[in-house]
């Protein structure tokens, strides 16, 4: 159980940096570590599911996981937003 007090959305923002340089819109949620304050900076790994990113761990270790899943409807699509990061996490990702 974690007792949040106060949380403040702070800037958000996202790079490419290849193939060519350009400024993406992103949202941060919730349940996951906070990105430190220089930033992170990595390739990125896409898969489309989680069973797709647990047999490729090694591929998403100290990378950043992109979840390419197909949308199927609200309710079962919305997992990978709960969820995403921190499963993310449990294969060594640095975000998602």
């Amino acid at each position: 159980v974690h007792n949040i007090t106060n949380w403040i959305r702070g800037n958000e923002l996202l790079t490419l940096l290849e193939p060519r340089e350009q400024k993406m819109s992103i949202l941060g949620l919730g349940n996951s570590v906070g990105t430190p304050k220089e930033g992170i900076t990595g390739e990125v790994f896409v898969v489309s599911s989680f069973d797709e990113l647990k047999s490729n761990s090694k591929n998403a270790f100290g990378k950043i996981v992109l979840f390419n899943a197909p949308f199927v409807n609200y309710d079962e699509t919305v997992i990978y937003r709960e969820i995403g990061a921190s499963e993310a996490a449990k294969v060594g990702a640095i975000a998602a």
